[in-house]
């Protein structure tokens, strides 16, 4: 039945597609279709996504982020669920925030609790999935990243400053040495 639809008109090429993509099996008196994806690259029957692997860690995204998201907002809404250890929040595609927790159960239970619900009233909506990493690591703790195992792990430090509040120069003393 593999026929060249390009030589068929609109209607007929899309139920020749249609009828190509399903196989039917009987079995036990029963019919059954087998969907599959005709599109280019298709892997046979419809491709499912990979089930996920439950992880200690979490993924959060954050959908229509209205109010500022910082580690204090994720960690009162992640702590009902188990302890936290690390909370590292970026803005590579959005707004996305990671949570590790004590154990894979914790992170479970806050992954079912609140998968969809809105941090605020009708917007900062979650979108939450297990993350592939083992662990998160925390270089400061501030309103991106925190790390709740070592809170006396101390803010990189912006700019130096002199004692009278100019800013120090990076390299060197910041004149121009004359190279004569």
């Amino acid at each position: 039945m593999m026929a060249d639809i390009a030589n068929y008109d609109g209607h007929a090429a899309k139920r020749q597609r249609t009828d190509e993509g399903r196989e039917r099996g009987y079995g036990n008196n029963q019919q059954s279709y087998k969907f599959y994806n005709n599109q280019r690259g298709g892997r046979g029957p419809l491709h499912r996504p990979e089930e996920e692997n439950p992880n200690h860690i979490l993924l959060m995204t954050i959908l229509n982020p209205a109010y500022p998201i910082t580690v204090d907002v994720i960690h009162t809404i992640s702590s009902p669920s188990g302890k936290v250890l690390r909370i590292v929040i970026f803005k590579k595609n959005g707004v996305q925030a990671m949570v590790e927790f004590d154990s894979v159960d914790s992170a479970t239970r806050a992954k079912q609790s609140l998968h969809g619900a809105d941090i605020y009233s009708g917007c900062c909506t979650l979108k939450i999935e297990y993350a592939k990493p083992t662990r998160l690591n925390v270089y400061k703790n501030d309103n991106e990243s925190f790390d709740y195992t070592n809170p006396n792990l101390a803010p990189r430090p912006l700019l130096p400053h002199s004692s009278s509040g100019e800013n120090v120069p990076l390299i060197g003393n910041g004149k121009w040495k004359s190279f004569l």
